[in-house]
């Protein structure tokens, strides 16, 4: 499990996460496993992730997924999908109770889309603060979605079949990005 500590309008968060990867060359499904400790000496559960590469109309674009889970006022999740081979990170924030979503992408109900985020620099996908000269997607479409035991609880895993259109931007930012991965381990810090 990788452990960050977010820090956001005057709250502190730790976040941790699980990780899945996709084949970018062949697009094959592939599975991956992370082992999780945390910096207080704790130890958690790693998990596998099956992902596999969307596309219609396109190359399939693979990548690593991530997500992560967190508590704080709210259910905070964030799902990430960063692309070595065009050094390009994606995140899509989501949180409950939200009853309004950013993009119309289908989520659970109680759960909204705040926002969502392209950006150069794949290596830090993950770091705080947010992604230098990041852009905003214009719209989107397709599902993120997951069984929970209660409508603004937690997810263990997730599946994201979606895509994110992006009207005009520099030359390195798609006009659309397939969001393709199955069984994504959410880990969540206690």
């Amino acid at each position: 499990m990788l452990v960050r500590l977010l820090v956001c309008a005057g709250c502190v968060l730790v976040l941790a996460c699980g990780e899945s990867t996709v084949d970018d060359a062949s697009g094959t499904q592939s599975a991956a496993s992370t082992a999780s400790t945390s910096s207080t000496g704790g130890s958690g559960s790693g998990g596998a992730a099956t992902t596999s590469v969307g596309g219609g109309g396109g190359s399939a674009v693979g990548g690593v997924y991530r997500a992560f889970g967190y508590s704080g006022g709210l259910e905070h999740l964030t799902v990430v999908k960063s692309d070595d081979a065009r050094d390009v990170c994606v995140r899509i924030f989501l949180a409950a109770p939200e009853q309004t979503s950013a993009l119309p992408i289908t989520v659970p109900a109680q759960w909204g889309i705040v926002i969502a985020e392209m950006g150069q620099g794949a290596a830090e996908c993950t770091a705080v603060p947010p992604l230098m000269s990041s852009y905003t997607p214009d719209g989107g479409s397709g599902s993120i979605a997951w069984s929970a035991t209660c409508p603004t609880c937690l997810p263990t895993e997730l599946d994201i079949h979606a895509t994110l259109t992006f009207a005009t931007g520099p030359e390195w930012l798609p006009a659309s990005e397939p969001l393709d991965a199955d069984g994504i381990a959410v880990e969540t810090w206690q």
